[in-house]
This record gives structure tokens, sequence and C-alpha cells, in this order.
């Protein structure tokens, strides 16, 4: 305890050691510093901008103080509400050219998608099991690779729901153990899907998921946790019990900031949050995302992805629709082009590529992104 607190002091002495108190006026050159060192925090608060970027950021700034001051404001709507005044944005037209991680035609690079895995049936009565399933997914990959080489790749996050019993659980694992050794190149790792707060808590199946650990194997668990504002609840706790197993992300993450230890843990683990506005506004989590927890995250610069979690659901193909509520409404006018760079490289970093692929993944979405600041700077 007294090393957490020590270390705790050390690490805030650099911002803190000049604050003097004083009973007159603050000293402006301080209150400057402090708002830079700040700023610095947040996500994309480390990047440095080129010419061309801070150009374009200028632009994007103008644009967003213009709809922030709008009424209606978008972000502050339902979704299905806000959607078509999205759409007519002008900075929403601007995140659909950014590169990002997910649909071709979104300018999206790679897709890694969370998918129960079921027999397949045809119209002729011909049942196709899940090994022919994967096959099938990894031949139509391949052919998308070809056809378009920008294209990195899809790959699978096989997903149970948490209703079934721990026996079941631990037959899906055990299965999804076998198909990542036959489909390494396509099948990512392993999560629970389903309501939270209706379902059963990821400790409830505490013996199926030590399973890889006993068989001494790794199957990467991508787990979601946290979609829920029932604080101190079991299911409250999903949030550290994914973090206890290990996982590689946190799925949605929305009670994250309630939680001072797993946030703690999961920064010094580099265990990047699945930020899903749309879809915690839509299942009432939050109304007004101004409002949503993310704004904490953002703020301290808290490893940090967007994900779209159920697209087709709620009509919104790619993640453009996402970008813009956590840029415009989670972000606010803290969020600059250094925010959109940092969260749109974040896919990449903190995908399921093996590190070879990570790399040239890397390198083709730098290229796009430089030929996207071109065009609009």
């Amino acid at each position: 305890m007294v090393i957490s607190f020590l270390w705790a002091v050390v690490t805030y002495v650099p911002l803190l050691w000049f604050v003097r108190v004083t009973e007159g006026m603050p000293d402006p050159a301080q209150r400057d510093l402090l708002m830079r060192q700040e700023a610095s925090r947040q996500t994309g608060g480390q990047v440095v901008l080129t010419a061309a970027e801070q150009k374009l950021d200028a632009y994007l700034h103008r644009l967003k103080e213009q709809e922030m001051s709008a009424t209606p404001f978008p972000p502050a709507l339902h979704f299905f509400k806000a959607k078509p005044l999205i759409e007519k944005s002008p900075v929403f037209k601007l995140l659909q050219k950014m590169p990002k991680e997910e649909l071709h035609r979104d300018n999206i690079l790679y897709l890694e998608l969370r998918s129960g895995l079921s027999r397949t049936y045809e119209l002729d009565g011909t049942i196709h099991d899940k090994f022919w399933t994967l096959k099938t997914f990894q031949e139509v990959t391949k052919k998308f690779i070809g056809d378009h080489p920008d294209f990195l790749g899809a790959r699978i996050i096989i997903s149970v729901h948490r209703a079934l019993t721990i026996s079941e659980v631990k037959a899906a694992v055990k299965e999804a153990i076998q198909l990542q050794k036959d489909f390494p190149d396509v099948i990512a790792g392993f999560d629970m899907v389903g309501r939270e707060d209706s379902g059963k808590s990821l400790w409830f199946f505490r013996e199926a998921l030590s399973l890889p650990a006993e068989l001494g194997v790794r199957l990467p668990y991508f787990f979601h946790a946290g979609e829920t504002d029932d604080e101190g609840t079991d299911t409250d706790q999903n949030i550290l019990d994914a973090l206890l197993f290990n996982t590689m992300r946190i799925g949605h993450g929305y009670a994250l900031a309630h939680h001072p230890l797993a946030k703690e843990l999961s920064r010094k683990r580099n265990v990047a949050v699945e930020l899903c506005p749309i879809s915690n506004q839509v299942l009432k989590l939050v109304s007004d995302l101004r409002n949503h927890p993310a704004t904490v995250l953002m703020s301290e610069g808290h490893p940090m992805v967007i994900s779209a979690d159920d697209p087709s659901l709620f009509g919104t193909t790619g993640l453009s629709y996402d970008f813009y509520q956590a840029f415009v409404g989670i972000g606010g006018l803290k969020a600059n082009l250094g925010t959109l760079k940092e969260l749109a490289a974040n896919s990449i970093t903190y995908s399921s590529l093996p590190a070879h692929l990570k790399d040239s993944g890397r390198a083709m979405w730098q290229k796009k992104w430089d030929a996207f600041i071109s065009a609009n700077s």
C-alpha cells in the first residue's frame, strides 16, 4: 500500500511541483502550463502534427465549433433521430474519407468480428459443419484480399452466450482451442456475449475460462465487460474479472471509469477499451453522449479503439458514425486531429494481427492517412 502511494506521488510530481498557493491573482504562465500539460495527457495529446495536419486540424476545429453551437446537437439526441443530421455533417463526411478498420467502402483496412459458429443449411437440405463455415470464410477473405490488395484481412472472435451452462461453455472453449489450431489465420480468440445485466458473470464461468491455462495452450480472450450502469453488482465486477483472465481488449468498458483499480490495471497492461458510443446510447446506458464516462478515459489518454458493436441493427455500416459520436460528442472541442489519428492507428496496434502484419498494416495505413491529409488540407 505504501509503495502504491509513493508511486502515485512520484507520478504526479512533474505536473504539480510548481503550483503554489496564492491569495491573489493566479500566475497566468502557470495556468497556461497546466492547461497544456493536461491536454498532453488526452487521447492523441502526444501526437505531433505536420504542417498539413495542423491546417486540417484547424479546419476541423472550426467545423466542430459550428456543430457544437447548433441546435439540435446530434450527440445529444437519440441516434435514430440524430442519424440524418450526422449524415449532413461536414465533419462526418471527412471522417468517412479517413482510413480506419472494419469495412472496405468506409475506408477500412481490417476486420475483426464477433460471431457464434453454427451449422450452415442449404435449400436442398445440405447441412455444413463449423469447419466448412470457417473454410469458406477463409477462402472468401483470401479472394477479397486478392481483389483489394489494400485490405489486410478479416478474423473471427468466437462468441458464445452468457446464458449457457458451465459445461456448455467448457465445451465451447475446448472447441475454440481446436478451431484456432485448425484455422490460426482466421480465429482471433474467444468472447462471451449477451446482455450482461441479465446474464451470468464471467466469474460464474471461471472453471470453463481457466481451461486454456490448465491445458497449457493460449486462447486470447476479448471479453465484453462493464456494459452496465448497475454499480456494485456481480455484473459490475466483470471489468476486473476480464482483466484477471488476461483479456486482450475490453468490449464496451462503460463502467471502467468507476473502477479506479481496474482502470489502472488495464492502463498498466495496455489493454484497450472498445468504445461503442452508439450502442451505449441505443441500449439506454447514456442519453447525451457528452455525459458518457469515456470522456474521462479520453481525457486521460486511456488505451482505446472505436467499435460499431451491432452496425446492422443500428443501420451504421462501417465505423464513421461511431467515430463521429466519439470525436464530436464524447471528445468535445478538446479532441483534435491527433485524437482521430491515434484512435485510427490504435485499431491496428490493439488488433489480434501477428507482429509482422501489424508492421505492414501500419505502413499501409500511414500511406492512406498521408493521402487523406493531402486531399483535405
